[in-house]
């Protein structure tokens, strides 16, 4: 479960990407080529004008503004051109010349209208996997059966079944196809075949009939996700802590305000060559009140409030179309997208998780999770009920000491919200950059008491008391000083941060590409990336970190049975959708950054995976698909 809320964010990275792109950019006063909706901007929307075009979902009231490279066509090579500048890495476009383009259409497909044989049962036979959300009109599409869906378990025969995509509506058939052998997957004990049906490119309802049944219905739509996007994002206002919910929002899962008070006390716990000591108890629950529950067990953890804070406010930099949902009542501004009202709901808590030193507290949680029960009515919180070797006196919150590795991403953190919040809440913004540049600096001092020291890593807090709750533990420190150096460097243009990166490159120990609770240093090079005035070559060089591991994934997936990225049984451990995702984060970024759509398809393929076209036959996201948890 602790993984669950990380897991989220991830799956709304992927989810956003192709409901729209875009990202900010300074405006022009006329029009010119690049400006494909003529508001006078260059910047993301005008990129998603450009790829709807392409496609023939939405159209340049005048073309001569869309050839960005000037060869007198409309492609792809526009599209990549445009991003690349946008982001600073082409310095120029074409100046005005007309173009042309001619959006694709479907032609007679094979099998159309031909009856499913009689032999075909009509009942649901769920091992006909699909993504049970829906497939985007021009992209790939694929289902996948598996050996009770008719196949025999005799290799040589197991690609020679005939499938059918039927209308829902009319029952008629749009097309047939003999499946593709995908072979035996080891992991879940399967033989696979594939129905590829992606040359249907007509939006409606449709399903899957094979030999043993039929498919759940499913949907070829211009904008399939739109309202999964949506709920993942107000998901994250589901998880708020310190207040009440507000029912109109979140139904029957409403709730007063949980984990707060006067009346309880906050154990600030300390590690002294392995002994565990109360460092102060005059805190109350008040003060490290808000933040977002990082699940049902109600803790609240500084490492994964790190990637929540980066993964929303990226997201909302690079696809701001895709995250306008603005139905929450706003605290980052008015009218802004939930994105930022929760990404600046959970820096606000870090913001109270920051010592007066600098450094920034692990764990706000109780002794140990919550039983089952409403935030509101946490027992080991309210009453004290663990019946360990602690008596009912020991309630209310723990707060974990001081990490490297929280305050260091903490430091990322804050410096991405300055950039984010500057020009919507000044006061906010410089209160997170101060706190960025005094996290960094702790992270900076020359101590060798702990928890300082590049080397220093996660601990438990140990057995006295005994803290039952989350670890994420890690060794990540140095992508953590990656993400602080590189966020305060694009939030100041200071040289001070620029020559930690340079000495950090030179020093060969950092992961560019991480992006997990675990690891930051994908998120430092993010928002170096981002940053117009980041040096060329050093961009060059992360993007190409980025390109090779996205590489490594598209290579994995397209050799897995189910299009996951993953080979042998022991990696679909707990929690691991978060790291298939995390995976595909780094292709976007390759992706996004390069102007490309190379590995769109590896992300659409764990997008299904993830949606249902599995083994386990489930929808992975609670609540959406034909069957979910």
């Amino acid at each position: 479960m602790r993984k669950f809320k990380s897991l989220i964010c991830i799956i709304l990275v992927v989810v956003m990407m192709f409901t729209t792109l875009g990202i900010v950019s300074s405006a022009n006063t006329e029009r010119l080529v690049g400006d494909c909706n003529g508001d006078g901007n260059i910047n993301g929307k005008d990129v998603l004008l450009l790829r709807k075009h392409i496609v023939g979902l939405e159209y340049v009231d005048n073309t001569d503004y869309a050839d960005c490279n000037g060869d007198g066509n409309i492609n792809g090579k526009d599209v990549l051109l445009l991003r690349k500048y946008i982001v600073g890495l082409a310095s120029e476009l074409a100046t005005l010349k007309p173009a042309t383009t001619t959006p694709p259409t479907q032609g007679e497909l094979n099998g159309a209208g031909e009856a499913v044989p009689s032999s075909y049962s009509t009942e649901l036979c769920t091992q006909i996997t699909i993504n049970q959300i829906g497939y985007s009109t021009y992209a790939s599409k694929t289902a996948k059966l598996f050996e009770s869906s008719g196949i025999s378990k005799d290799d040589s025969q197991i690609a020679k079944v005939d499938v059918y995509l039927i209308d829902a509506k009319t029952g008629k058939t749009i097309m047939k196809a003999t499946t593709k052998n995908r072979g035996y997957d080891t992991p879940s004990d399967k033989y696979v075949v594939e129905f590829d049906f992606s040359d249907c490119i007509t939006n409606g309802t449709y399903y899957i009939a094979a030999p043993a049944g039929r498919s759940y219905e499913f949907v070829i739509d211009s904008n399939p996700y739109e309202e999964l996007n949506d709920a993942l994002l107000t998901m994250q206002y589901y998880q708020r802590c310190g207040t009440a919910l507000d029912s109109e929002i979140v139904g029957n899962y409403a709730h007063s305000a949980c984990h707060t008070g006067d009346a309880y006390p906050a154990k600030i716990l300390n590690k002294d060559n392995g002994t565990v000591y109360v460092q102060s108890d005059v805190k109350t629950a008040t003060d490290f009140e808000g933040g977002l529950h990082d699940a049902g067990d109600y803790g609240r953890y500084t490492t994964p409030a790190v990637q929540v804070v980066a993964d929303l406010i990226y997201s909302y930099v690079m696809f701001p179309d895709a995250l306008d949902l603005d139905i929450i009542q706003d605290n980052a501004g008015e009218n802004i997208s939930d994105a930022l009202d929760e990404a600046r709901y959970e820096a606000e808590w870090l913001l109270k998780m920051q010592a007066e030193d600098g450094g920034v507290y692990w764990k706000a949680t109780t002794i140990q999770h919550a039983n089952f029960a409403q935030p509101d009515k946490d027992n080991y919180f309210l009453h004290g009920t663990y019946d360990g070797s602690h008596n009912a006196s020991q309630y209310g919150l723990y707060v974990s000491r001081v990490m490297y590795e929280s305050t260091a991403g903490a430091a990322g953190a804050f410096a991405t919200c300055y950039v984010a919040f500057k020009d919507i809440d000044k006061d906010f913004a410089n209160e997170c950059l101060a706190a960025a540049k005094k996290a960094y600096n702790w992270c900076m001092q020359d101590s060798a008491a702990l928890p300082r020291g590049a080397k220093k890593a996660f601990d438990s807090i140990g057995s006295n008391p005994s803290i039952g709750t989350g670890s994420y533990g890690g060794t990540a420190c140095n992508e953590a000083l990656w993400y602080a150096a590189c966020s305060l460097y694009a939030a100041t243009g200071d040289k001070t941060y620029s020559d930690k990166i340079d000495a950090m490159i030179t020093a060969g120990t950092c992961n560019y590409t991480g992006m997990t609770a675990y690891n930051f240093g994908g998120f430092g090079s993010v928002a170096y990336l981002l940053y117009d005035k980041g040096d060329s070559t050093i961009k060059q060089n992360i993007l190409a970190a980025f390109v090779s591991a996205a590489d490594t994934y598209k290579a994995n997936s397209k050799t897995n049975r189910w299009d996951s990225i993953y080979s042998g049984a022991g990696m679909y451990n707990w929690g691991s959708n978060q790291g298939i995702c995390c995976a595909m984060k780094m292709c976007i970024v390759a992706d996004y950054f390069n102007g490309t759509d190379t590995y769109e398809e590896t992300v659409r393929n764990v997008m299904s995976f993830i949606l249902g076209r599995n083994w386990s036959e489930y929808s992975f996201v609670t609540g959406y698909g034909s069957k979910t948890p």
